[in-house]
């Protein structure tokens, strides 16, 4: 399978894919839990899933919008993108802690597996794939709005990256002042 095949399937696997990864942060990461570490549970379903249901949505809505030919429904820079916010929010539920009912319990799927005494580690790494899930997100997004412009055969008006060029005045054409 080449990367334009891989791009594909991203591109047709990604509702499925964003569904389950906010099933995962939302209740999924508790089954590697004990029973009383899901007082957490609620604060994810009300806040966090939603945020996530409607970003995923909007990125998933223009992607689909933009559609590709033959050659990927996806850009190698928006693949890359998309599979950062993925593993992102993977890391992101694994590693977030959850306290029980009794304040003296935290624990995560990570500290499960590695010990009670890293739970101030699995903190920092929920932050990096925070902070990781933001900017690949905002790239993802950024991307696809650029693809979209383009597939509809309209151009951006103007980058933010580069400056503005101006083309040598010719005998047929004025010179702007």
């Amino acid at each position: 399978m080449n990367l334009a095949e891989v791009r594909v399937v991203a591109h047709l696997t990604t509702m499925p894919i964003n569904l389950l990864l906010i099933a995962w942060v939302g209740v999924g990461r508790t089954a590697l839990l004990p029973a009383d570490g899901t007082a957490g549970v609620p604060l994810t379903l009300k806040v966090v899933a939603p945020a996530l249901l409607l970003l995923l949505g909007v990125t998933s809505a223009v992607a689909i919008r933009q559609r590709r030919g033959d050659e990927g429904c996806l850009t190698p820079g928006q693949f890359g993108s998309l599979v950062g916010c993925w593993l992102a929010l993977a890391g992101f539920g694994f590693f977030l802690v959850d306290t029980g009912l009794d304040p003296a319990w935290t624990a995560s799927p990570f500290t499960q597996f590695t010990g009670g005494q890293f739970v101030a580690l699995s903190d920092a790494l929920t932050l990096a794939c925070l902070y990781g899930f933001v900017a690949a997100y905002i790239a993802l997004l950024s991307l696809l709005i650029r693809g979209l412009a383009g597939a509809r055969g309209r151009t951006p008006t103007r980058s933010w990256t580069s400056a503005p060029t101006e083309l040598p005045a010719t005998a047929d054409t004025p010179r702007r002042r």
